[in-house]
């Protein structure tokens, strides 16, 4: 006996096509890895990591180039360091050695008496010397040892010259000096310091005669009693050019004037003041000129 037949299922009908896909075929999901070949799909294998890959990438150019690299910046190190010895060298020899920058005039100013040639011996600069070379300051020390210098200054001028300028000490005085066994004395130039300056064999003109003078002294040294020279160096120049001489006599400063009266200071304090009083006095006075003018006290002078 049979059962009662069996009832078919309905057909599922197909799912719509795609358009340009044939029926039955279907298309890969993106990223599975498949792939169609021959109208088969077929499995493809998974790519490799993008960010990884370039890493490698990257590590073998930077492997292969750095050595590359570091090769140039030493040759162009080397050549810097080369380039700047040689300037340095160019610069060096330009500066000290070339004729370009070397000493040929040495101008003396300010010296008196003829005595530019000692000033350039005691200077030290010769001509064919490096200027650079030249330090002013150690010039003008040197310069300034000499007796009857007060004062140096040194200046460079490129490219060939130096200028030496030079204050010299004034004299005020000068110190009779015998001559042994009747030999013609000598005389020593001093200024208001005691400072003997220079030595002469003729007179002086123009200052005085210091009289007195116990201790005398080669060029550079200094003479005494300075008091002489001080007084000397304290009369006005219309008094100081008339002065014939300058003594101590027991305490008293005495100028004797050129072919007029002795002049009494009385002690030599003030004597810039009584110098002033006499030679006012003296221009009254004429040509009818006293033996003796006495300005110890120089609000009341006294001529006789």
């Amino acid at each position: 006996m049979t059962g009662p037949p069996r009832r078919r299922s309905p057909e599922r009908p197909d799912p719509p096509r795609r358009s340009g896909v044939p029926a039955g075929r279907r298309t890969p999901a993106k990223g599975s890895g498949e792939r169609r070949s021959g109208g088969k799909a077929t499995a493809e294998p998974p790519k490799k990591n993008a960010a990884k890959t370039a890493g490698k990438s990257a590590g073998k150019t930077a492997g292969t180039s750095a050595p590359g690299r570091d090769a140039a910046g030493r040759r162009r190190r080397r050549w810097i360091v080369v380039g700047t010895l040689a300037g340095a060298v160019l610069v060096g020899w330009v500066v000290l050695g070339s004729p370009l920058l070397e000493v040929t005039r040495i101008e003396v100013v300010g010296a008196i008496g003829g005595r530019e040639p000692a000033v350039r011996r005691a200077s030290g600069v010769h001509a064919g010397d490096a200027l650079a070379l030249v330090w002013p300051g150690r010039v003008s020390g040197r310069v300034e040892g000499l007796p009857w210098v007060s004062r140096a200054r040194v200046r460079r001028s490129w490219p060939h010259t130096v200028r030496i300028t030079v204050e010299p000490r004034v004299p005020v005085g000068r110190v009779t000096v015998p001559g042994p066994s009747g030999a013609p004395p000598h005389y020593l130039v001093v200024d208001r310091t005691g400072q003997v300056l220079w030595s002469a064999d003729q007179q002086p003109g123009a200052i005085p005669e210091l009289q007195g003078a116990a201790d005398l002294a080669r060029p550079g040294g200094h003479i005494a009693p300075r008091v002489l020279a001080r007084a000397a160096g304290a009369l006005t120049p219309d008094l100081a050019t008339r002065a014939a001489s300058v003594a101590i006599d027991d305490g008293s400063l005495v100028v004797q004037v050129a072919d007029g009266p002795q002049v009494r200071f009385g002690r030599p304090v003030g004597v810039a003041t009584k110098s002033r009083v006499a030679a006012a006095v003296l221009a009254t006075l004429g040509d009818a000129l006293p033996t003796y003018l006495d300005v110890s006290v120089p609000s009341s002078p006294v001529s006789g």
